[in-house]
């Protein structure tokens, strides 16, 4: 009879898990960065963290004057940013800069606790009279992991070291919709292994679920909603 109740509580935890709302994880992108001097840094960025939202809070850029801040979030529609240009690129227009303007790459923080003097530096903060509900950061640099660590996660994992890229030296920033078939290869290996690791049978009670990738979502355009809105 004791067996036979334990059973039944087994079952009934494994049922919660398989509908149980995990809501939204990290995602995270395959980039190429392009220097003033000709180097090419290829690498991973955290596009957005997850959660029980309903879209992901993405990081972005942010161009900055003494009377406006134009920010361009990362989004489906995202392409690139040249900086000899001075401009942000989409799929349908684009949007130029200043070359008096200063730009910035942005973190969201919305749900992080920070304090700092009101200075316009790296450690700025863009409030929520820019974009609704949401507070960012504001980086003279982006971060770049040109590891892919073997847990996925990139800003989750301690042992993945970022570069930290001055946007001064940088010429040409992109997101890759179609990363090269080594690259794809790569990651889907590491999913495999991560669901080995911690998906095989018998599940604990606490499975867990690797990054989703810009690359992919592009190709699903029904999930085009899981980004806010374009911003500038």
């Amino acid at each position: 009879m004791q067996k036979k109740f334990i059973i039944i509580i087994g079952l009934l935890i494994l049922l919660i898990n398989l509908n149980c709302d995990f809501g939204i994880f990290d995602m995270q992108a395959v980039c190429k960065i392009k220097l003033k001097n000709g180097d090419i840094i290829n690498g991973f960025i955290v596009i957005g963290k997850g959660g029980y939202q309903k879209y992901y809070k993405t990081n972005g850029f942010c161009s900055v004057s003494k009377k406006y801040n134009s920010p361009a979030l990362f989004s489906v529609d995202f392409e690139s940013i040249n900086l000899v240009k001075r401009k942000f690129y989409r799929t349908t227009h684009s949007s130029s800069f200043s070359k008096r303007d200063k730009l910035y790459y942005l973190k969201d923080i919305t749900s992080t606790r920070l304090e700092v003097k009101e200075k316009r530096d790296s450690l700025n903060i863009l409030h929520r009279d820019i974009i609704i509900r949401n507070k960012y950061k504001l980086l003279d640099y982006i971060p770049i992991y040109t590891i892919l660590p073997e847990g996925l996660w990139l800003d989750r994992d301690n042992i993945n070291q970022i570069v930290k890229v001055p946007i001064e030296t940088v010429e040409y920033f992109e997101l890759l919709k179609q990363p090269t078939e080594k690259i794809v290869s790569l990651i889907k290996n590491r999913e495999k292994l991560f669901n080995i690791k911690h998906n095989t049978p018998p599940i604990d009670g606490n499975p867990r679920f690797p990054p989703v990738w810009f690359h992919n979502i592009v190709e699903d355009k029904s999930k085009e909603n899981r980004f806010k809105k374009w911003s500038y």
